[in-house]
């Protein structure tokens, strides 16, 4: 009788009004559902941030790779989109994304990552014994993905992290520095002069936008060409 008493009051109530969100948040509690608590709320935003950083790097790796930032945003998830030469466009934070979940579908994807971490071991051992005549300095060492520092990170962060090992690893076996080409080369500081113009961009438009949805796009806009200049001016130091 109790359960078919709780079905009648439901339908009694019209959807959509406060009275009807109260009752269905009270019925939460008493079915032992419990609220989101201001500990998973900061989580969530401590995870959104480094999702946006991420971003901003990925977006910051595609300049450099002769990609165009595009005024345009993705239907999915309203991020920026990104075009290469050939006219290929893509939204970085979809294919973040859907990277992820490619991998977490795979039950070895953190085998492999523990196996990548043990070939670049292997190769920097061997690297230092057959130049141990040649005047070599040794390659910095990456954490491992094991490590309590790293374990309270997104599983985006920790995919883009290997890709960071993967390509620092390239850069330590040719013997240059990850920064030191990069940042005198003339398409980069093209790229980033397009993104300092994007952002002066953004600013204007922001000041004569109404369109709540525009503007929380805008400030998107502006929060990842930021993070894009900061990447780069600390590269620089």
């Amino acid at each position: 009788m109790g359960h078919q008493q709780f079905d009648t009051t439901s339908k009694s109530k019209s959807p959509g009004t406060e009275t009807d969100i109260a009752v269905q948040v009270e019925r939460m509690n008493l079915n032992g559902l419990r609220r989101v608590t201001q500990e998973h709320q900061q989580l969530l935003e401590q995870t959104r941030r480094h999702l946006r950083d991420h971003i901003s790097s990925r977006m910051g790796e595609l300049l450099l790779l002769g990609h165009t930032m595009l005024n345009e945003y993705c239907e999915l998830c309203a991020g920026i989109l990104m075009e290469d030469r050939q006219g290929v466009r893509c939204c970085v934070a979809c294919d973040l994304v859907n990277t992820e979940l490619a991998g977490g579908q795979n039950n070895r994807t953190t085998v492999s990552n523990n196996d990548d971490q043990n070939d670049i071991a292997t190769e920097r051992s061997n690297m230092s014994q057959s130049s141990s005549n040649e005047v070599f300095q040794p390659p910095a060492q990456f954490p491992s993905t094991d490590s309590p520092a790293e374990s309270f990170h997104s599983p985006v962060e920790r995919s883009f992290s290997m890709r960071t090992v993967r390509s620092e690893r390239l850069t330590v076996d040719v013997g240059t520095s990850p920064h030191a080409d990069l940042l005198g080369s003339g398409n980069v500081q093209v790229a980033i002069q397009a993104v300092d113009d994007k952002l002066k961009w953004c600013a204007e438009r922001l000041k004569s936008c109404e369109n709540v949805e525009e503007v929380m796009k805008l400030y998107e806009a502006i929060d990842c060409g930021i993070e894009i200049l900061k990447h780069f001016m600390g590269a620089s130091h």
